[in-house]
């Protein structure tokens, strides 16, 4: 026992400092993973929201239509108060929001009823009325007014009203349908004869809502939000995701630019042919990517829509 013998005091501070050194290195180390780990999470949820956006306008503005009403067409309707000229689906456009006609069905017809007025339209497994949802009077129809069926130059789509909810109702054949009342608003002088005489059964028919896409601040940050009816007081819009970039003109978390046929900035929606929509997603947290700091990160996406039947320049 007495040839044993403990540390030194200089052994002891020497293990002391080689654990101080092995445990400051791997407390950096700890610290810089969580660092790129909360990096990177931010980072993701960031990508997640641009494409989510991105996925989210471009499929809503793809069936957005630029329809040009004719000279030809409106010969159609003598006494009317149609004017020739562009018809598109877009209501209102801006620079973080658009208002437009969001198409919610399509069919082709089977059957054409002016006394009443009604339409039916077919809805068997192989030609099904498509429709996201059931439709109610708040929607409205698009009628596809055919005219010559062996000239364009005459072709339109008219927009009435649905004065019924649609209810089942069997095609002529016997195949199954759905009849839908419809109601032609009385400012165009237009008649049910009128029209149903100048389309063809079996042309197609496209319901749609009033919808708006738009950003708005909730909670001290931005968020890109839609609504349904957005003309119709008392609506609310429902968030769809965020945050976004709160800066101003091109650094805006939504951004919308409008292009005509020469491919020019516009802002008359009758000359809209296509739109580029810029997301600017932020993160939740503040997160220390490159420097000293902490900030908060962000990312850009943009993305470039052409609206239905206009090809893009």
């Amino acid at each position: 026992m007495t040839t044993r013998r403990g540390f030194t005091l200089v052994e002891l501070l020497i293990g002391l400092v080689l654990m101080l050194a092995v445990g400051a290195v791997t407390y950096q180390l700890l610290v810089n993973t969580q660092r790129v780990t909360r990096s990177q999470n931010q980072h993701l949820g960031m990508q997640d929201n641009v494409r989510s956006g991105a996925l989210v306008i471009g499929n809503e503005l793809r069936e957005v239509g630029y329809d040009q009403v004719s000279a030809a067409a409106i010969l159609r309707f003598p006494g009317s108060a149609l004017v020739a000229g562009a018809n598109p689906d877009l209501i209102a456009i801006g620079p973080d929001s658009i208002t437009y006609r969001a198409m919610r069905a399509i069919g082709y017809t089977c059957q054409l009823t002016a006394a009443t007025p009604e339409i039916v339209v077919r809805n068997t497994t192989t030609l099904p009325f498509t429709t996201l949802r059931s439709l109610t009077t708040a929607d409205s129809l698009m009628l596809y007014v055919e005219n010559d069926p062996s000239i364009s130059g005459d072709d339109m789509w008219l927009t009435v009203g649905i004065a019924a909810v649609p209810t089942a109702q069997n095609c002529p054949d016997g195949t199954a349908g759905l009849k839908i009342r419809i109601g032609i608003p009385g400012a165009l002088g237009i008649t049910a004869a009128t029209t149903f005489g100048n389309m063809l059964v079996g042309g197609p028919v496209r319901a749609f809502e009033l919808v708006q896409i738009r950003s708005y601040t909730s909670g001290g940050k931005l968020w890109l939000g839609m609504r349904s009816r957005p003309l119709t007081n008392g609506t609310t819009i429902e968030p769809v995701l965020g945050p976004l970039s709160n800066g101003n003109g091109t650094a805006a978390g939504l951004a919308f630019t409008y292009r005509d046929a020469a491919n020019a900035v516009t802002a008359v929606p009758n000359n809209v042919r296509s739109i580029q929509v810029s997301l600017k997603s932020v993160s939740d947290e503040v997160v220390r990517t490159t420097g000293k700091y902490a900030n908060v990160d962000s990312l850009t996406l943009t993305t470039r829509v052409a609206l239905r039947n206009a090809l893009r320049p």
